[in-house]
């Protein structure tokens, strides 16, 4: 049986090895050790019947915390290239990294203890992604489209969220509950909008053609699903 102690240490030394293979820019090795930190919390959340609730909710903090390193690996990559913002699909694809590793470190690095130094250089870094955005593109404009949802239910028991036990947001049994829509219908519009709730969905210069006195929007998602634990898919 795994104990508590010695497995958080196995993912802090996993931690503190991956630091090390990226700041040396071995970007492959740095998300090999990312990614097999990953199964191990797999493993444990889903396989394990031994361990405690508690070990489990552990585990998958820790795994949503180095999925976010593999994402911020990959981000590293892309900006390492040289003049990599002349290049319409690394924009993209770093966009979407960036919005990744902002929402599964802000779910994460309250409870996984990350060494101060590495949380700042962490932490640095997305602010200057970031900014380097704001500097190129602008604040930007993003698309949402109105969706109908008839019925949704709860992630853990599946049944009516508002007469179930579980707490959306909270953690059970190394999951975490969400209220999941099994009826969807559509809407009947899609708004452009400065500040939307999911900034995935952003509308880039290249996805704009003038068409006489109007504006031709194209090959643009609408909707991009994500969620933090995917790793448990």
């Amino acid at each position: 049986m795994l104990e508590m102690n010695k497995i958080i240490k196995l993912y802090n030394k996993g931690i503190k090895n991956w630091t090390k293979k990226i700041s040396k820019q071995r970007y492959q090795e740095a998300k090999l050790v990312a990614a097999n930190k990953v199964k191990v919390c797999r493993k444990i959340i889903l396989f394990d019947l031994e361990v405690d609730e508690n070990f489990k909710n552990i585990s998958l903090i820790y795994g949503i915390f180095f999925r976010g390193l593999e994402d911020l690996t990959d981000l590293s990559e892309i900006v390492a290239k040289y003049e990599w913002y002349k290049d319409n699909e690394s924009v993209e694809k770093a966009w979407l990294l960036l919005q990744n590793c902002k929402e599964r470190f802000e779910s994460s690095s309250k409870i996984v203890m990350v060494p101060s130094e590495i949380k700042e250089t962490i932490d640095s870094f997305l602010d200057t992604i970031e900014k380097d955005f704001l500097a190129l593109f602008g604040p930007g404009l993003y698309v949402s489209p109105e969706i109908l949802i008839k019925k949704s239910i709860c992630s853990i028991c599946k049944t009516d969220y508002r007469t179930c036990p579980h707490l959306p947001n909270h953690l059970y049994n190394g999951k975490i509950c969400r209220i999941e829509p099994t009826e969807i219908g559509p809407g009947n519009c899609v708004v452009i909008l400065p500040r939307p709730k999911d900034p995935r969905c952003r509308l880039w210069p290249w996805h704009q053609e003038k068409e006489g006195d109007g504006l031709k929007i194209h090959n643009i998602p609408l909707i991009i699903s994500f969620k933090i634990d995917d790793f448990l898919d």
